[in-house]
């Protein structure tokens, strides 16, 4: 562990071809100049926040300190890490590397700190959980009891996020695993599957479709379907499984953007057209609704694949590893019976 912190420390030396410098040392000739691990923590901060003063207050120090440190960070590395002509700073285009390098260094560290103190397999201490808007409201009341009874050294905290918030709070390691619909792209991401999510046809009573055993994608007209708003992966989905690239509103003259189902379930329970809903949505009693039913699809059944996403360098995959157990071990049998017969669409 200690030989991969100081591998990712090379590494980020290496990034700049910066020279050896004649040192002392028992195992070679030359060493590297090391950054030093506050100078790391000091550029994740300021990728993190885009702002030197939010990111001097994350890392405890004044706002002089840490732009001197990153300041000597450049000039050692002899690159601009940061442009600072523009609000909010970004980084330059050569800073990347160092920055998802520094990331993986510090990691490794805190890696290092759990083996020293013999709680590398401990679940304990803080566990940020992002969790996507269309999973969120049916999964959580399944599983989350449980698992903070069963971890009651966790501090969990859990965010309410669209798929890109996500993905880009992982790579800022603002949180440290992500519920959501995969495939998911990214090298510095890992994921682990949890269950295939069919979906269904949410349709009022006084539809033609809600007379039907079954539907294919193809009988979904677009003027009588109601969708997320954009940024919802489960939008894209529906419009993948129905093969729909645009659509028309369902009333002429209003244009609706929302991103609740059931917000589009209560539009259908006034016979207003249809929505399509993953299947978690469907098993409580308001899906009883008089003036609404489910009607399935025929086999095999579009669906979703749903499961964990976090950074390959995550030092806290014991908790993780619970989490999914614990999900898996709540999933209702109807949910793992109808997941088996699928064709999964992506985002």
């Amino acid at each position: 562990m200690i030989h991969d912190f100081n591998h990712s420390l090379g590494m980020i030396v290496s990034t700049y071809g910066l020279q050896k410098q004649k040192q002392p040392s028992c195992t070679q000739e030359y060493q590297y100049k090391m950054p030093s691990i506050a100078q790391l923590e000091y550029l994740i901060a300021v990728d993190t926040h885009r702002h030197f003063g939010k990111a001097a207050k994350a890392c405890h120090v004044t706002q002089p300190t840490l732009s001197a440190g990153l300041a000597k960070l450049e000039d050692e590395l002899g690159q601009q890490l940061f442009d600072r002509s523009v609000q909010p700073i970004i980084p330059t285009q050569a800073a990347q590397a160092v920055i998802d390098q520094a990331r993986i260094a510090l990691s490794e560290l805190k890696k290092v700190g759990s083996i020293a103190k013999g709680t590398s397999q401990d679940i304990s201490g803080p566990f940020v959980i992002g969790v996507i808007p269309t999973i969120s409201s049916y999964l959580l009341p399944i599983f989350i009891e449980e698992f903070a009874d069963k971890f009651k050294q966790l501090k969990i905290e859990i965010r309410e996020l669209t798929t890109n918030e996500i993905v880009n709070s992982l790579n800022h390691e603002l949180i440290d695993v992500g519920i959501l619909a995969l495939p998911i792209e990214g090298a510095s991401l890992q994921s682990m599957s949890l269950f295939n999510e069919p979906f269904y046809l949410y349709v009022s009573n006084d539809n033609a479709l809600a007379k039907r055993k079954n539907v294919k994608p193809e009988d979904i007209d677009g003027k009588e379907l109601w969708l997320l708003e954009e940024g919802h992966c489960f939008r894209s989905q529906v419009l993948q499984a129905c093969n729909l690239r645009g659509k028309r509103p369902v009333l002429n003259n209003v244009r609706f953007e929302s991103g609740s189902l059931e917000t589009l379930k209560r539009l259908v329970d006034k016979g207003l057209g249809y929505t399509l809903v993953p299947h978690l949505a469907i098993n409580d009693e308001t899906d009883s609704a008089e003036n609404s039913k489910i009607v399935s699809f025929a086999k095999p059944f579009p669906a979703r694949e749903v499961g964990l996403i976090f950074r390959r360098a995550q030092h806290k995959r014991p908790a993780i590893n619970a989490l999914s157990d614990t999900i898996k071990k709540n999933l209702p049998r109807s949910l793992l019976l109808a997941g088996k017969d699928v064709l999964l669409y992506g985002i």
